[in-house]
């Protein structure tokens, strides 16, 4: 069963009078159970790719299908209620619960969507 998929996704930031791609035409899709790990030097677009996928940061152009659902196409309520349910995160500045072992912390996302 497909989990994500994304399709032609990019993201532009506008600073002044220049635009800077950050993602560029990026399609793949993931299917559950399978493992994908995205790779690439400081400063590539990982993070901001990331950031699409769970919501955080509006895409440019394309769509981000997550369980079904065009995630960019959903509110601000209705998306912060889908991520809650269906998409986990562990920040890069580890922003962990210290009381927590790992396993708590990736799976505390869970026990929030249920609230």
């Amino acid at each position: 069963m497909e989990v994500l998929r994304l399709e032609h996704v990019e993201k532009t930031y506008r600073a002044n009078d220049h635009a800077v791609k950050a993602v560029r035409d990026v399609s793949f899709q993931i299917h559950e159970e399978e493992v994908t790990a995205i790779i690439g030097t400081s400063g590539f677009g990982k993070s901001t790719l990331l950031n699409l996928i769970g919501g955080l940061d509006q895409l440019t152009r394309g769509k981000i299908i997550v369980k079904g659902k065009e995630i960019h196409q959903l509110c601000r309520k209705e998306m912060t209620l889908f991520r809650g349910r269906n998409i986990g995160f562990v920040f890069q500045n580890y922003s962990l619960m210290p009381v927590l072992n790992v396993y708590d912390n990736v799976a505390l996302h869970r026990c929030a969507g249920q609230l």
